[in-house]
């Protein structure tokens, strides 16, 4: 299993943010986690990732309990978050940006870009471009390539595809997938809810901040039982 949370809960001063989320990942599947904005998503990654400090639970990362390391830690040991704001340096050149990422993860000092140049070779035509310059679209292929530099064991990706056009969404979600078909292990947190599952393993959807449904892709291809889980309607029995 990489990555086990156990009733992890995550406040914000008298905030809940998420409340016993229990998830499990296993190596080398795509777990979606999706659910309305505001259902505690972001926050769970944000705590798995260690930028944020749970009020109680474990997180075992690749079979050992991480809840107390620091997020470069976390990174060193093989955890890769790319952020909704996809956390890019715009002033800086899509080459630098991936260079910067050298010095997490677990980076291969003699090909380090290897990976991520032949998942997205438009990073080597424009790698002398200011980051600030792409489209949105390229934007998130150098954040999604900056984090592969880092070899994670890990890969989560908040809400990918956020603001993009549906091409460019189409050629996300493929890359995503190749991505899983070549070993990565991936938490994908997603807006699209049904195509997020449709390329998962295995699904969790989440409501006022704890999971309330989960299942294998099958058990939500009805689209009345995952609208009951995801919006809280009722469904036909």
């Amino acid at each position: 299993m990489m990555l086990e949370t156990e009733r992890l809960c995550v406040n914000y001063g008298r905030i809940v943010g998420i409340s016993d989320v229990s998830i499990r990942v296993q190596t080398g599947t795509i777990v979606a986690l999706v659910g309305a904005n505001g259902a505690g998503k972001s926050t769970f990654m944000s705590a798995v990732a260690g930028l944020l400090a749970p009020k109680s639970g474990a997180i075992r990362f690749d079979g050992e309990d991480v809840g107390a390391l620091s997020p470069e830690r976390r990174a060193r040991k093989g955890m890769s978050l790319v952020p909704e704001d996809r956390g890019i340096l715009t002033d800086l050149t899509v080459g630098e940006n991936l260079q910067l990422a050298r010095s997490s993860g677990r980076s291969d000092p003699a090909r380090p870009f290897d990976e991520a140049l032949a998942r997205f070779p438009i990073l080597k035509e424009f790698w002398a471009r200011p980051a600030g310059a792409l489209s949105g679209g390229q934007q998130q292929m150098l954040a999604i390539g900056r984090a592969l530099v880092a070899r994670p064991k890990l890969l989560l990706l908040d809400e990918p595809s956020l603001g993009l056009a549906p091409v460019i969404v189409d050629e996300l979600f493929a890359a995503i997938t190749d991505l899983r078909d070549a070993g990565s292990t991936i938490v994908l947190v997603e807006q699209f809810a049904r195509r997020a599952i449709q390329i998962s393993n295995y699904a969790y959807v989440m409501k006022n901040h704890c999971v309330v449904a989960e299942g294998p892709p099958a058990k939500f291809a009805d689209e009345q039982v995952l609208n009951k889980a995801y919006l809280g309607g009722e469904a036909d029995e």
